[in-house]
């Protein structure tokens, strides 16, 4: 039997009321918001200060320097002649001096810091220095019985001063086949023993403040004569002061040096040459007995 509209609209008005009861009832049980004045008062545990930073940005790694390979090498060559081998790789195009019982002359390093060159041998027991630009220092030392039995004498100066060696055998004239200069050096085949007298040039002349030297050796006969003649042109820069230098003497592996001091003509004498004798000092020949 179908329900009564007054039935249907009661039990309608019952489900709403029950529903408007529970509502209530779920609101007042559910957690209220703690009021502002409460939220004013919560105190921290913990405060930490946080600076800012910058940005860390990483260095690049250091280069690393590769190891300075330095060495000096000598070996004997023929008529006691020094064959100078450095290697200076920290060193390169650097003007250095070579020194030998005496004798100094600049030189300059090739791109890769060597220098490859020979020394005429002053004493038996042969040692050279190179001296380097920042102060450093590389020495080596060899055996050179054979400059026992050589006579050698040499002429070195430095900066814009200039002197001629000359070594006059048989009683030659200047510029004679006997005339041993810078123009005949008359130097021996690489390897063999010389016949005669010979003369070597020395010195790297493009460095800053250039030591020169030129080193004549005797012929190896005892009764050979030379006249040994040290030559000094008069020219604009020599002219009207005091030239400069030192010779050296060995003999029997024993050296004698001395200051070369020479007063130049006026300017007026430009083109003329100041020829220096008597320069070989007297030395007693130690007798093989």
């Amino acid at each position: 039997m179908p329900a009564h509209p007054y039935q249907t609209l009661t039990r309608g008005c019952l489900v709403l009321a029950l529903a408007l009861a529970a509502g209530q009832y779920l609101q007042s049980t559910a957690p209220q918001p703690l009021p502002v004045s409460s939220q004013l008062h919560l105190h921290p545990i913990k405060i930490e200060t946080v600076t800012a930073q910058a940005e860390v940005v990483p260095k690049p790694p250091a280069k690393i320097q590769r190891d300075c390979v330095t060495s000096l090498d000598l070996a004997a060559l023929e008529n006691a002649m020094i064959a100078v081998t450095l290697v200076a790789s920290c060193h390169p195009n650097e003007r250095v001096v070579l020194k030998h019982a005496g004798l100094a002359i600049t030189a300059k390093t090739t791109v890769t810091g060597a220098i490859f060159t020979d020394l005429p041998g002053l004493m038996p027991q042969a040692t050279v220095e190179v001296l380097f630009k920042d102060g450093s220092r590389l020495h080596s030392s060899l055996e050179l019985p054979e400059a026992v039995n050589l006579r050698r004498f040499a002429v070195q100066w430095g900066g814009e001063d200039e002197f001629q060696l000359h070594g006059l055998e048989h009683n030659a004239d200047f510029d004679a086949a006997g005339d041993i200069s810078r123009t005949n050096p008359n130097t021996p085949a690489a390897g063999a023993a010389a016949k005669a007298g010979f003369l070597v040039d020395l010195g790297d002349s493009s460095t800053d403040f250039p030591l020169l030297a030129q080193v004549y050796t005797y012929p190896p006969d005892p009764a050979s004569q030379s006249a040994i003649v040290v030559e000094a042109a008069v020219t604009k820069t020599s002219c009207g002061r005091e030239m400069l230098g030192e010779t050296l003497f060995s003999l029997q592996g024993q050296v004698v040096k001395a200051d070369l001091t020479v007063a130049m003509p006026s300017c007026d004498a430009i083109g003329d040459y100041l020829l220096l004798n008597d320069l070989v000092p007297e030395m007693k020949i130690a007798s093989s007995e």
